[in-house]
């Protein structure tokens, strides 16, 4: 039988709220619902995400001061992407993927970002990244 964390961490939470409830005689109400849809929900999202290659800090916050910062110390990589109207903050998974994003090539371009997306904090774990065509 497999094993499922998701199930078995809302399961431990019903119960531990179960209990805390149960021993403290109050009435849980609606409060238990959400916090068992936020940790059921889906964790992770594979796939290729298209958008436009952006920077947080020089894109977002256009200046001088900006743009002297991501000289010197790099830009802070995220992707634009129209069909959720998001922007998401990109981790690369391999030293290739940091070294393409810092060329400074793709900066500003339609992309396709291959990774994991994790919904709860709109991060993506990029894996691959090539220019849409």
């Amino acid at each position: 039988m497999k094993s499922h964390p998701q199930t078995t961490a809302i399961a431990i939470l019903t119960i531990a709220l179960s209990a805390t409830v149960a021993g403290s005689g109050q009435d849980p109400g609606g409060d238990i619902l959400p916090m068992a849809r936020f940790y059921a929900g889906s964790l992770v999202k594979v796939g290729d995400f298209p958008g436009t290659l952006i920077c947080l800090r020089c894109d977002l916050k256009p200046g001088p001061e900006a743009k002297a910062r991501c000289e010197k110390e790099g830009h802070r990589h995220a992707l634009a992407m129209e069909t959720d109207g998001m922007i998401h903050p990109l981790l690369p998974a391999r030293e290739v993927v940091l070294t393409q994003l810092n060329s400074g090539d793709l900066h500003g371009k339609r992309v396709s970002v291959h990774g994991n997306y994790y919904p709860t904090t709109g991060v993506i774990f990029v894996d691959r990244v090539s220019l849409e065509k």
